[in-house]
């Protein structure tokens, strides 16, 4: 069964609210050709498989997030099944993704990267 990793690469603020995060997910014995793809040491035009984004936007108290539509089509087999014990290895390669994507936008927005911050907040 293949390990895939995640990493964020790039996170901006496309306006008040709305943040663009883009992030590999690819086999882990891939991050370092990845890695060297995308500082230029290497050339590939298949580097744009492992490279998913997901719109985050803050409304009030909560966020909504929009995946891109390769990351939908990994979503929607995420939350059809609990488990990817019994998946072929598509839809598992599919899970997977989803479910680093999905810890992934989940710590941003638990440890408060994506919110306001003051200068004058009270901190006792």
């Amino acid at each position: 069964m293949t390990e895939l990793i995640g990493q964020i690469m790039n996170i901006s603020c496309n306006k008040a609210g709305e943040y663009k995060v883009y992030f590999w997910i690819c086999p882990k014995d891939e991050l370092i050709l990845l890695q060297e793809i995308y500082n230029g040491q290497r050339n590939s035009i298949t580097i744009h498989e492992n490279i998913y984004s997901m719109i985050i936007r803050r409304n009030a108290e909560e966020f909504d997030m929009e995946p891109d539509d390769r990351l939908g089509e990994c979503m929607e087999v995420y939350h059809e099944f609990e488990y990817n014990d019994n998946l072929n290895p598509t839809h598992r390669r599919k899970w997977k993704t989803a479910y680093l994507a999905d810890n992934i936008t989940n710590c941003l927005i638990q440890r408060n990267i994506l919110s306001l911050w003051y200068s004058e907040e009270d901190y006792d």
